[in-house]
């Protein structure tokens, strides 16, 4: 672990102070604290410091960081501990981060650098200071239009760059791979499962890379993909944008893939009747069932979008629609003979005129902007006018005949169109002026209070119809949470059993290892006795227990397969090794006092006397005593064996020396031949057998 400290500027190695709260720079002698978990904040990775930690994922976490090289900030994502050793996952980081490589648009978020320092896997990223739209979308629920359009422009646009460049299919687009940076624009991220269009596939494989809610059918059944899955994909993202749900809704994942893999899609506009008539088209062809059938590059679907987005109509209001509307219902009301509302007329009326004033004002603003010329002055239609002023002479002329003026009044309503401008909101207050007194007098009295049940019950339908909707909206919510839970949790059991799975296999390699060391140092020191002493009898004994063991193994992996048979080789050999040794031990056996090797030990001088199993022994001042290999300094040991080697005219006495005393042996000194073949198994076992 490498912390930098803030004093001196200076990176230095903490891995001795591992278990404390802090370290000492050796630089400043400054204390630095060391994060309580790691990596943490104040850590070193590579050429990158870690500042804050930004989230936490499935396989890795994201750290704010800044370059140190460079001084500039990065988005660090770290691959988590327990997958380091899983090379499924490092491979998937490497992916992602070469594929962003090899693209340079402004709307895919840019690669840094990819590596490893000391075990730990990372990726550096261009840092973006926003949100994802996953986000957005559950605290808005439904995008603006114009601004869904837009978000969708861009990460075409990046997708047709990714497609013509480097023929890169990103397969897994949803809302929750794309960034809002703080200036507005739309980042696409998460390239782990991204692939070339001709990199080959693999037939036996059933793996389905992407997620549900957005997968295309061509992922689901396995053919061969390109640029235009992911428009499959962006399209069902922006069927989310402008209706605020998924396209396809079912319990399970293998329903969602049946329903996407049938085509038969909902319209947006019939879950959203907002929706612009040409945004509905280009998402329904976007999400199209065949191939051949939607666009065939992301290009053109950049440029409908761009046409949508510069259409006038892409800019209008709706405010004056909904004042229409509520004028609309001033006559259908009145109409029908709802009396009681006529005291409400006149302020919906003053109302109207208001807001339409306003809207006016409005629109104004945007001709001023947009440079387009002044509407025509308002008009009065003919009709409208000659209606009124019907209404006003019959009132002037039978001022007594009232049943009869109300019943003209009535008729006139049913066919008289909503008022489209200030003039005619003018003319129909006239009639007002006239409708209301004689309508208090003559039937308001009676028909109300039948008129306002038949309201009130209106009233209660309408609220029970809006919380059976809330009721069923939190069910479907609900629903939702449970099923992305389920996910989760399947996700983690997944990754749970993959690291069980791999401890298995790890221990039971390990207790391999182990079995087969313990019959491998049974047959050395066989072999070691045999030399000595010529009792063939005991090696025969142990190999043949050797043989019998390695005949009840199987090996379940490849690495497994391979120590069983050099195991086995190694137990062939035997003899061969017997033969090699057998030579060199009797000439250091046959050493005595007589050959007068004398060497130094401690600063005096001493005689060989003998070397046997397990004992050197040597004479000092006269005084039997013990050589400790163990003990002896290199230079002394170095020493003694030269002189072997000159004395025995042999190269190797270290080795057959230390094997005669069963020591531990550096492999790099086998003798060639039967030692030297089968040095990977002994030089465990030796090591074990000299401890």
């Amino acid at each position: 672990m490498k912390l930098f400290c803030n004093q001196c500027s200076k990176i230095f190695n903490a891995d001795d102070n591992s278990g404390k709260n802090s370290a000492i720079c050796p630089e400043c002698q400054a204390e630095i604290p060391i994060p309580e978990h790691v990596p943490g904040p104040g850590v070193v990775i590579g050429d990158f410091l870690i500042e804050k930690t930004l989230s936490n994922g499935g396989m890795g976490e994201v750290f704010i960081a800044r370059q140190i090289s460079l001084d500039r900030p990065v988005a660090l994502k770290v691959l988590l501990k327990e997958y380091t050793g899983d090379k499924e996952y490092v491979e998937s980081l490497y992916r992602e981060a070469r594929a962003a490589a090899k693209i340079n648009h402004p709307n895919i978020v840019q690669a840094y650098a990819v590596g490893e320092d000391d075990g730990v896997f990372y990726f550096a990223m261009e840092l973006i200071r926003g949100e994802t739209l996953k986000s957005i979308l559950k605290r808005e629920g439904v995008l603006e239009f114009s601004r869904a359009a837009k978000i969708i422009r861009d990460i075409a646009s990046a997708l047709d760059t990714a497609w013509n460049e480097q023929k890169l299919v990103h397969q897994d687009i949803k809302p929750d791979n794309i960034m809002m940076a703080a200036n507005g624009d739309a980042k696409l991220a998460d390239l782990g499962l991204a692939k070339t269009g001709n990199s080959e596939v693999d037939d036996d494989s059933d793996e389905v890379l992407g997620t549900p809610q957005y997968i295309s059918p061509e992922q689901l059944t396995g053919v061969p993909t390109d640029v235009r899955s992911d428009i499959y994909s962006l399209g069902a993202t922006f069927f989310q944008f402008v209706t605020g749900r998924f396209p396809y809704v079912a319990p399970t994942a293998e329903e969602l893939a049946r329903m996407h893999d049938a085509g038969n899609l909902e319209p947006p506009k019939s879950v959203n009747p907002k929706v612009p008539e040409e945004l509905n088209r280009i998402i329904m062809k976007m999400m199209a069932r065949r191939l051949e059938d939607r666009y065939q590059s992301a290009g053109e679907l950049v440029q409908d979008l761009d046409k949508f987005l510069t259409a006038p109509e892409a800019k209008k209001s709706y405010k004056k629609v909904l004042i229409t509307a509520t004028v609309l219902a001033v006559f259908v009301l009145c109409g029908a003979g709802v009396w009681f509302f006529r005291d409400d007329l006149s302020g919906i009326l003053k109302s109207a005129k208001k807001d339409t004033a306003e809207v006016v004002v409005n629109e104004k603003k945007t001709v001023a902007e947009e440079k387009v010329p002044e509407p025509e002055k308002e008009k009065i239609r003919e009709e409208y006018q000659a209606k009124v002023a019907e209404i006003e002479n019959f009132y002037q002329k039978h001022p007594g005949r009232s049943d009869e003026l109300l019943s003209l009044i009535d008729r006139h309503w049913k066919m008289l169109a909503a008022p489209e401008n200030d003039l005619e909101r003018s003319e129909l207050e006239k009639v007002l002026k006239i409708f209301i007194p004689l309508d208090e007098a003559k039937r308001v009295i009676s028909g109300r209070g039948k008129l306002r049940r038949i309201h009130l019950e209106k009233i209660e339908k309408i609220m029970q119809k809006r919380a059976e909707e809330a009721r069923a909206k939190q069910a479907a919510q609900e629903e939702q949470e449970r099923i992305r839970l389920e996910k989760i949790r399947a996700e983690r059991e997944i990754a749970r059993m993959r690291i069980a799975e791999k401890r298995r296999r790890d221990q039971h390699l390990a207790d391999l290892k182990k079995q087969l060391n313990f019959h491998a140092a049974e047959c050395i020191k066989s072999i070691v006795t045999v030399c000595v002493s010529g009792q063939k009898n005991a090696e025969k004994e142990v190999v043949a227990k050797a043989e019998i063991f390695a005949g009840s193994l199987f090996g379940t992996t490849d690495e497994e397969k391979q120590l069983i048979n050099k195991f086995k080789q190694f137990l062939q050999d035997i003899p061969a090794g017997i033969k090699e040794t057998e030579m060199v031990f009797k000439k250091i056996l046959a050493l005595s006092e007589e050959d007068g090797i004398r060497f130094f030990v401690d600063g005096k001088r001493v005689t060989l006397v003998s070397i046997k199993m397990q004992k050197i022994s040597c004479r000092k001042n006269g005084e039997l005593i013990e050589f400790d290999l163990d003990k002896a300094p290199d230079r002394a040991a170095n020493y003694f064996f030269n002189l072997l080697n000159r004395r025995l005219k042999i190269k190797n006495s270290e080795f057959f020396v230390k094997l005669l005393l069963l020591k531990n042996i550096d492999k790099n000194i086998t003798p060639d031949g039967f030692w030297k073949k089968h040095r990977d198994i002994l030089s465990g076992v030796l090591a074990e057998m000299g401890k």
